[in-house]
């Protein structure tokens, strides 16, 4: 299963985190308009573009401030 992580803030993290606390085998992928965020979860995380993620994920995490899901919604879509 790949997991797609868009947001790498807080809450994102946290998740990712216990993922992959977990060990199962999986991937995760992330996005955040801060790269570091994603690098700082190590390098079991990888950082995708935003345009690729929906590709390589099965599953998609949309892990932002309410205030920015419709333009991540509308990135996403098209």
């Amino acid at each position: 299963m790949n997991y797609g992580f868009i947001g790498a803030g807080n809450m994102g993290s946290a998740i990712m985190q216990g993922l992959l606390k977990k060990k199962t085998k999986h991937k995760i992928y992330a996005y955040d308009l801060e790269k570091k965020k994603v690098e700082a979860l190590g390098k079991k995380v990888e950082y995708v573009s935003l345009e690729n993620i929906v590709e390589k994920s099965d599953v998609i995490v949309l892990a932002v401030k309410p205030q920015m899901m419709d333009d991540v919604l509308k990135e996403i879509n098209s």
